[in-house]
């Protein structure tokens, strides 16, 4: 009987020890939106100094004007209501993407009206921070990802929302190469 217990112990305590918890992918709307609201400073700053110029000689003949003027054109609405949607079409891309089904994601806007589900999870050591370096009205973002304590390693790239969400998952659930940091 003592045997028959004890043997069941083991199997419980292995079967629980066997379900690791999904990784939480912790998407940091934060710095998404400050990134774009400076982006928008600095691209209507650029514009500003260089309004007169462009008017005489020309976009063409203007250093930087066709890279800068459809971030200066989508600056003129509201650069975190961009970010928004883009993190909105990303949520929907880890949604519906198959691959993703081990991963959990959760939104993290700003420590004022954050959950607390996603500031606890920022601080969690097996969950990943993904930030987007967000330029206003382009198709594709650039993104890192980076796990507390916020040293070593940073898995980065560039993509629409689909396209991010594939290789994140990738990364998240171990499909790829281990990433060790310190």
């Amino acid at each position: 009987m003592k045997q028959a217990w004890t043997l069941s112990l083991l199997l419980i305590v292995a079967l629980v020890g066997c379900n690791k918890p999904k990784p939480v992918v912790v998407l940091d709307g934060w710095w998404n939106a400050d990134y774009a609201k400076e982006t928008c400073r600095h691209a209507n700053e650029w514009y500003r100094e260089n309004t007169k110029f462009i008017s005489e000689v020309g976009c063409d003949k203007t250093t930087s004007c066709r890279e800068m003027m459809p971030i200066v054109e989508a600056c003129a609405l509201d650069p975190v209501q961009d970010v928004r949607i883009f993190e909105e079409k990303l949520a929907t891309a880890f949604a519906s993407n198959p691959e993703c089904e081990s991963v959990q994601v959760v939104l993290f806007k700003n420590p004022y009206e954050g959950s607390k589900v996603a500031s606890d999870a920022l601080h969690e050591k097996h969950n990943w921070v993904l930030g987007l370096d967000y330029n206003p009205g382009a198709r594709k973002q650039k993104w890192w990802m980076e796990r507390p304590p916020y040293h070593g390693a940073q898995p980065q790239g560039e993509g629409t929302p689909d396209e991010i969400a594939k290789k994140v998952c990738t990364i998240v659930s171990q499909r790829g190469a281990a990433i060790l940091s310190d």
